[in-house]
């Protein structure tokens, strides 16, 4: 899960019952909900969601690790060697003439950032990475899924194709 969710929350914004209801059906383990420790990026460098990092663990949302970094993992923790495909994506992405038609019809390609929250996720196997960002939404429908099967949905699409699963 990416952190605006999380912030919806947290705000009481409009998607705040949607999240309510996934973090309710992991708590009922129906789900197995995980965030990667990237969002200590998003989150815990604003001092006031620093207790919304601990609500998680709370609430039984799994904390998992990020893709390793010489010059940030701890040495024996959980983050995970990486992938170099999905390390060079990025700069592919940004520049190969192969994306161009892609890079003006999808607009700006998502953060240094959210490429590590999905790596993490992808490195953890998660079937979904829930978001509300928009690059991210649309570029890992074009480029990240078909390749790695990297899948993002917001929070209501998951749930609408959760509940389409709950009648097959």
């Amino acid at each position: 899960m990416d952190a605006n969710p999380i912030v919806d929350l947290i705000e009481d914004r409009p998607g705040a019952p949607e999240v309510r209801e996934i973090l309710d059906l992991g708590l009922a383990g129906e789900v197995d909900l995980a965030v990667s420790r990237v969002i200590t990026d998003d989150l815990l460098e604003r001092t006031d969601y620093g207790d919304a990092l601990r609500a998680l663990r709370v609430l039984d949302v799994d904390l998992v690790g990020r893709p390793f970094r010489l010059d940030g993992s701890p040495l024996g923790g959980d983050d995970r060697l990486g992938s170099a495909a999905f390390l060079a994506l990025p700069a592919e992405l940004a520049v190969s003439v192969e994306w161009a038609v892609e890079r003006r019809n999808l607009g700006r390609l998502p953060g240094a950032v959210d490429f590590d929250h999905l790596h993490a996720h992808y490195l953890h196997r998660r079937d979904f990475f829930i978001t509300r960002d928009k690059p991210i939404l649309r570029w890992t429908r074009a480029a990240m899924e078909p390749r790695f099967g990297v899948r993002a949905v917001c929070p209501e699409t998951y749930l609408a194709r959760r509940s389409g699963a709950d009648r097959a």
